[in-house]
């Protein structure tokens, strides 16, 4: 199935057009942001997903923005902004309204300027971008050089989070009541044998992405967890805290502070991977788009 290349100005939904791939090669025949938006210095940091790790892998945008345009000036989208170009929506069905996502990972960060509630020029979010064509191309660097921002593997593009004082003493106080000073690991698991056969349409590579999450887990047996798992197995961990129903804000101060976050690829480990070593099994191997090298992943294929 193609995807479609969405065109949104004055948050409305102009057009969406069938396309082969989203964005193109920097190396053939592209686009670029327009002159005289680059010139006008306000820029709009827009996804038209609205999980945390498709958020979390661009939270850099910022900062490497204001590096090439110091003087310019970084906004985000409200939910008010994004509900009334995509309508309501409950799609994530967890304990956020997904429109929220772009203001919490956000905040505090010193390099975002406003939430914005409208905008009324042509908004370039996550279809406009230029790949190198290289399979470890990081999606940030891709919307970063549609900007002009010259990018490339070596640029420090990984997450960045940010934590108020408040946030600070709140948050520690609960990490210390439940694992002391001891280390601690998270652990996630969402995808059961049943989910994973459907998405694959193969039991065998559901088993075998199974069974290398069990690996994973050897590794730190009798370590204090921090823990989430929907999937029905019992992975014989020594579970202090469970992260469902955790406050997200709370969650990532936890896990960035773990000594390793393990397990199924989720977007919440790569949103923390400046922070704490992750290792995770993905579900895909088609990692271009979400590849952030602080990521350690367990391909399913030598």
């Amino acid at each position: 199935m193609s995807p479609s290349f969405f065109r949104i100005v004055n948050s409305r939904i102009v057009g969406a057009d069938p396309v082969n791939t989203l964005g193109w090669n920097i190396n053939e025949e592209h686009f670029t942001a327009p002159e005289e938006y680059i010139q006008n210095g306000q820029f709009i940091i827009y996804r038209t997903v609205f999980g945390v790790g498709d958020w979390g892998i661009i939270l850099s945008m910022p900062r490497l923005l204001k590096e090439t345009y110091p003087h310019c000036k970084v906004y985000i989208p409200s939910r008010k902004l994004l509900e009334s170009t995509w309508g309501y929506s409950n799609r994530h069905n967890n304990w956020l309204n997904p429109y929220d996502i772009p203001t919490e990972l956000f905040k505090n960060n010193p390099y975002v300027d406003g939430v914005t509630d409208q905008w009324d020029t042509e908004i370039y979010h996550d279809h406009f971008r230029l790949t190198d064509g290289s399979t470890n191309d990081s999606l940030v660097l891709q919307m970063l050089r549609f900007h002009g921002v010259d990018v490339n593997q070596d640029t420090d593009y990984l997450p960045d989070l940010f934590f108020s004082d408040v946030e600070k003493q709140e948050f520690e106080t609960i990490r210390q009541s439940v694992f002391g000073d001891s280390p601690y690991i998270a652990f996630s698991a969402r995808r059961s044998l049943d989910e994973l056969s459907q998405a694959h349409n193969n039991v065998d590579k559901a088993t075998y992405l199974l069974d290398l999450v069990k690996k994973l887990v050897t590794d730190y047996v009798g370590v204090p967890t921090l823990t989430f798992n929907s999937t029905g197995l019992d992975f014989n961990l020594n579970t202090k805290m469970s992260a469902e129903g955790v406050p997200l804000r709370l969650l990532l101060y936890l896990i960035c502070h773990a000594e390793s976050a393990i397990g199924q690829q989720t977007g919440i480990y790569d949103t923390c991977s400046r922070y704490t070593r992750v290792k995770v099994v993905p579900h895909s191997n088609e990692l271009a788009e979400n590849y952030l090298k602080s990521v350690d992943y367990i391909h399913l294929e030598k």
